[in-house]
């Protein structure tokens, strides 16, 4: 075979190594990105179920406070009150 037809026959199977190198890179960071795309939704559900509980967690020490300590506290309140009354 004449030198030019065996450099054009090199070309072209380093450029057939060459895309099948760039393909199977491509498809390994398709693979990395679609990986990484599910644990940040992972994380995105598992952060908004923890703000739920938090959430649900304020509301009970909110009406925990609401009906409970406050009413002790104006209750203690108004004993001394009474008692600083009645003492003078």
């Amino acid at each position: 075979m004449p030198k030019p037809n065996l450099e054009i026959i090199d070309f072209v199977k380093k450029t057939t190594e060459a895309i099948t190198i760039i393909s199977e890179a491509t498809r390994q960071n398709a693979e990395t990105l679609g990986a990484v795309k599910q644990v940040m939704d992972t994380q995105n559900i598992n952060s908004a179920k923890s703000f739920e509980q938090i959430d649900g967690k304020m509301d009970g020490l909110l009406t925990m406070f609401k009906y409970v300590i406050v009413p002790l506290i104006g209750g203690i309140l108004s004993l001394v009150g009474i008692k600083y009354l009645f003492k003078i």
